[in-house]
């Protein structure tokens, strides 16, 4: 007979039983499939309560319109109008929308008249319209305070009485 070298009383582990935490394995997966779904819901419920989804109104009559749109961007770019817009940093919460009107030999040019439409890409909420005023020399210049920080695209356009000229710039306001 041989003798065991364990302490009388205390009892060997069965070699055919699994170790106690392999009872756990399948609630971890459980769990983890938990946690997955649970960010996932989270995720979702964020994307859409804080984004409208709406890009464009009207897209679809836009679209029908782009052969005119060429058209412009075509004529635009014969008149040979330059357009540059700059945005000030904030005085007292206020800034300046400024923009030099030059043509095709760098003369400025006056008598315009002047819109510019700020959209926040994302969320129409926010958008301003302005009217320029002129100041001579080809500059056009209106102030304005901006809802929020951040990313904004300015579109200009400009008018006389037989041209129109527009540009779209992207500019970060801090």
């Amino acid at each position: 007979m041989m003798r065991s070298s364990a302490a009388p009383g205390s009892r060997m582990p069965d070699a055919g039983q699994p170790p106690r935490w392999s009872k756990l394995i399948p609630w971890m997966f459980v769990g983890g499939f938990a946690i997955v779904i649970a960010v996932n819901g989270a995720l979702i419920y964020f994307a859409n309560s804080s984004f409208s989804g709406l890009e464009t109104e009207r897209a679809y009559e836009i679209g029908l319109h782009y052969n005119q749109s060429l058209e412009a961007a075509a004529a635009q770019e014969k008149l040979g109008w330059r357009g540059e817009i700059s945005l000030s940093e904030p005085a007292g919460g206020r800034r300046t929308l400024t923009v030099l009107f030059a043509d095709k030999l760098e003369r400025p040019i006056d008598g315009l008249k002047v819109d510019a439409h700020l959209l926040r890409p994302s969320n129409a909420g926010m958008d301003v319209n302005l009217t320029l005023d002129g100041k001579g020399n080809g500059r056009y210049v209106a102030d304005l305070t901006l809802p929020a920080p951040g990313n904004w695209e300015i579109r200009v356009v400009a008018r006389d009485n037989e041209h129109s000229w527009q540009k779209s710039e992207r500019l970060f306001a801090r």
